[in-house]
């Protein structure tokens, strides 16, 4: 496939729209650093869900195209679009992920961003499921959004082949790569061709090194561009290192984190794991999840140690050794629930 065949199945980026309707009355900045903050987070995720570099790469994109046509409201729609975002570009390049592991490791990041108890996500609990509607009905709306045009050409693809030709070898190839992954979470990625895209970073990248280049003739020609787009495109790529650490700015007065509601939903989450363990254990334990043995089960109380697997065998086994002075106690702590299906 060329590159104007390419183009056909790729969503121009309409600037017009995007000054004057999706930034209309909104500080430019504030959503700027909004988009590194999600694009960030989906960096983290696909980490912790081990996906592909290209699988992050389309949702960034996807992310950046939708708040394109669309007006970025608050903290919890760009949320629920980020899982959306990922949602849909593990489908498109065919790495896909369940939903429920999507949203728990969504549940980690936000809990460990905003420093709050880092629980494991009920599945079965409102929370859950209010987060998974959302997502499914986010990812409705981007495709609608969209035109189902979801076909995304990433730099780098190019950039390898470029280094090849150039020679540049690996550490070229890396500084390289690192800046095109910086510059996936700015909306400056859907402004430019991906060919010139990965031509800037090795332009930058050398600069950095302090590498030559050929320049009889000038090497960036041989990939089709010219020196003052790449130029502009490396003031863009160093201006993102100048955002300072990823945060989200409130775009208005009433666009806030509700922290409250967070912390509500961790302790109602801590509620229902103690319970279903309650229930799992029977009537014979205490509010600390600790088994309480009857004294008839033994005759004489004797201490139990939960990591002493022989102990454990012995009990079972009915030959375990007795002290008539203490208490037999079997100590279980709260750990992560089994998944459901």
């Amino acid at each position: 496939m060329t590159s104007t065949d390419e183009d056909r199945f790729q969503l121009a980026f309409d600037e017009d729209h995007y000054a004057n309707v999706v930034l209309d009355g909104v500080d430019a900045h504030a959503e700027a650093s909004n988009r590194l903050w999600a694009a960030t987070l989906l960096v983290d995720a696909c980490v912790l869900l081990r996906l592909p570099r290209v699988t992050c790469a389309t949702a960034q994109v996807l992310m950046h195209r939708y708040f394109c046509r669309v007006r970025m409201s608050g903290h919890d729609r760009l949320l629920m679009t980020t899982f959306a975002c990922l949602f849909l570009a593990t489908k498109i390049e065919e790495t896909r992920r369940k939903v429920r592991d999507i949203l728990s490791v969504f549940f980690h990041l936000l809990n460990k961003m905003y420093n709050l108890p880092d629980t494991t996500l009920d599945v079965a609990s409102n929370h859950y499921n209010n987060w998974r509607n959302a997502l499914l009905k986010n990812e409705t709306a981007i495709l609608s959004t969209l035109g189902f045009m979801v076909y995304t050409s990433h730099p780098h693809k190019f950039l390898l082949s470029y280094i090849q030709r150039l020679n540049g070898g690996q550490v070229l190839a890396q500084t390289s790569w690192n800046y095109i992954n910086d510059f996936q979470t700015s909306v400056d990625c859907l402004r430019f061709g991906p060919e010139a895209i990965a031509s800037a970073s090795i332009m930058l990248a050398a600069r950095e090194l302090g590498m030559p280049l050929p320049s009889s003739p000038p090497w960036y020609e041989l990939f089709g561009s010219t020196k003052a787009e790449l130029e502009h495109i490396c003031v863009r790529m160093a201006s993102i290192d100048r955002m300072g650490a990823p945060t989200y700015h409130p775009l208005s007065d009433a666009d806030r984190v509700d922290f409250s509601k967070i912390e509500e939903d961790n302790r109602q989450t801590i509620k229902h794991h103690e319970e279903m363990l309650r229930q799992a254990l029977g009537p014979h334990h205490d509010h600390h999840g600790t088994v309480i043995v009857p004294q008839a089960v033994t005759d004489r109380p004797a201490v139990i140690a939960p990591q002493d697997g022989a102990t454990r065998g012995a009990l079972a086994a009915g030959t375990v050794a007795v002290h008539p002075a203490e208490t037999t106690t079997i100590h279980i702590g709260i750990g992560r629930q089994p998944q459901q299906a």
